[in-house]
Formats: C-alpha cells, structure tokens, sequence
C-alpha cells in the first residue's frame, strides 16, 4: 500500500485547522458557562447581597415619586380654587407611573426565584464545568459537521442537562461515549480552506459577545460581589438612600393632607 505524503502546507493547514477548533471549543464552553451557569449564580448572589436593598429603596423612591406627584395634582386644583379629587388624582398618578409599578413586579418576582434558587456544591460545580466542557470539544456540530444526528441531539440533552444542573445526566454522557469507545477527533471536511475560514469568522464573532457580555449586568458585578469592603459600601448608601427617602415620604404625606383637608 503506497503510503501518501503530505505537503508542508497541507501539515501547516491541518495544524492550523487543530489549533482552531480547540479555540473554537473552549470559546463555545466559556460563553454557554456564562450565559447557562454563571449569569444565574452571579444574578442569585447579586440578589442575596444587595439586591433586596437595592428593591426596596427602589419601591420607596416610586412612593415618593407617587405622593410627590399627587402633591402637585392636589396643589394644582387649589390654586384653581377646586377640592382635589383624590379617586382623580390617584388615577391620574397610576397612569404615569405604570411603567414603574411593572419593574417593581419583576423585581419581585426575581427576588422570589432568587430566594429559592439553590446552587450546588462547589465540588459538584467544578465537576459540572468540566464535563461539559469535555463534551462540547466532542459533541459540539460545529467541531464536528461530519457526526450522526443522534450525536447533535444529544449534545442538545447535554446542553440541557447543563443548564438545570443535572450533574449525574453529564456523567453518564461521558462514561457512555467511552464505553463505545467513540473517537470524534477525525475531520473529513471536503473543503479543508473553507472550514478554516468559517471557523476563524466564529470566533472573532464568539470573542466579541464574550466580551460584549462580560460588560454587561450581572458579569460587570464579578469583582464588586467578592469584595466584601464593596458590598459593605454599597449596603451602607442604599441604607443612607432609604433613611432619605423616608424622610421625604413623610414630608410629601403632610403636604398632601394640608391639601385634601
């Protein structure tokens, strides 16, 4: 059998096109563990730390917001030497202030999944991270355009494993691709040149939504949550913006019943 030489730019091609696609495959881990894992851990810790603080100072400041508008509705109709109309005026104030009243219902209802979201242990965690990055390196179709359907779909179930945490679903992928003994690492892609530039266009586009998305809240909070001089702070202002608040809450309340007396 007449064994086939390879040019040196076929060897410098194929390296290129090897070096690519561990690229490729450890871009594709990183934004899936971000966007699947870390955004709702970074997210539940944000909560937990200051975000109920952060609720309720926004909760008082569209009170204040609401009676500091109801003050000038009221003041508006004495001026015009009429009774405020407080079924009027308090329509009038929902109205304009609907917009605050549905973040203030997100809020809370994000407050309550954080409240019962239950994060595993960091061993586990670890383990997670591991296994699903090894098998995006082996599953993923963009790494390997020339593998079965039933392979896609269960990267698909990988996938969703990994986003619900199903840590023993991972562990059983992986003890069963090498039970078959499936080796996913041969390329036959008929168009070597082709692939290397759709793969070398992936990750400039990957690369910049990993770094659009590090910008980004809860990513841009990496660094503020473990600091704990910074959460420290941070619960210290927004205790000093709630004492403020209180303070005009009460002011705009008397104004307000001067006025509808």
């Amino acid at each position: 059998m007449t064994q086939i030489e390879l040019s040196a730019d076929s060897i410098r091609k194929r390296e290129k096109l090897e070096h690519l696609r561990k690229e490729y495959a450890q871009l594709c881990a990183e934004r899936e563990e971000m966007i699947s894992f870390e955004k709702e851990s970074l997210y539940t810790l944000y909560l937990n730390l200051v975000g109920h603080a952060n609720y309720e100072v926004f909760c008082l400041s569209v009170e204040v917001s609401a009676l500091k508008l109801k003050v000038q509705l009221a003041q508006a109709a004495f001026n015009r030497s009429e009774k405020p109309n407080l079924a009027e005026i308090e329509k009038t104030v929902k109205k304009q202030l609907e917009h605050y009243y549905e973040q203030i219902a997100q809020q809370a209802r994000n407050l309550e999944i954080a409240k019962t979201s239950t994060p595993i242990a960091h061993e586990q965690s670890r383990e997670l991270k591991e296994l699903y990055r090894l098998l995006v390196k082996r599953l993923h179709p963009d790494l390997h355009p020339e593998q079965e359907d039933r392979f896609n779909d269960l990267f698909l179930q990988v996938q969703t494993a990994y986003r619900t945490l199903d840590l023993d679903f991972l562990r059983q992928v992986v003890l069963k691709l090498e039970m078959d003994e499936i080796d996913l690492k041969e390329l036959s892609a008929p168009n070597t040149e082709q692939f290397i530039e759709r793969l070398e266009k992936q990750i400039e586009e990957l690369s910049k939504n990993i770094k659009e998305l590090n910008v980004t809240f809860p990513f841009n909070y990496r660094e503020k949550l473990s600091d704990r001089n910074w959460v420290e702070e941070e619960k210290k202002q927004l205790h000093e913006r709630k004492k403020q608040l209180e303070r005009e809450k009460q002011i705009y309340v008397e104004r307000l019943e001067l006025l509808t007396e």
